[in-house]
């Protein structure tokens, strides 16, 4: 039998991606692995994920500060818990689907929102799959932690 590894990123071309990427390299190295990666942006949203990517990507490269009010600053991540959690919800039945059409052995995610949302699935229906994050930014900001 076959082990399964299912990867999430977040945004194609991305160090996110990359990281995924080069894991599944060395993974794929063993015959008896076989690895998907997927983009959970894309995944959430399959019509407006590269919009979101991009505009997304505009503000970070142009308006910094606004990455390091949202990533930086504990109380922003305590304030929109609630939010996180409703956005967890909404993407449960996507990753259920996800998880039965693949049937993966391990999640490994390489950005902190799809790791997030498959621990939060994780602990609310109970599935004892295997959850790895990988650490991919320079820091472990609030939102790498469930």
């Amino acid at each position: 039998m076959r082990n399964r590894i299912l990867f999430f990123y977040s945004s194609r071309d991305s160090g996110h991606h990359r990281a995924a990427q080069a894991l599944q390299s060395a993974f794929n190295l063993h015959s008896d692995v076989e690895t998907l990666a997927l983009d959970s942006i894309e995944c959430a949203y399959p019509r407006r994920g590269r919009m979101i990517i991009s505009w997304y990507t505009k503000v970070i490269k142009n308006i910094p500060l606004i990455w390091r009010a949202l990533y930086d600053n504990h109380d922003f991540a305590i304030a929109t818990r609630d939010f996180r959690k409703l956005f967890n919800r909404l993407y449960f039945a996507k990753m259920e689907r996800i998880l039965k059409e693949h049937k993966p052995n391990v999640i490994i995610c390489t950005q902190a929102a799809p790791c997030h949302v498959a621990a939060a699935y994780k602990g609310e229906r109970g599935n004892g799959l295997p959850l790895v994050a990988v650490i991919t930014d320079y820091l472990v900001h609030p939102y790498w932690l469930h």
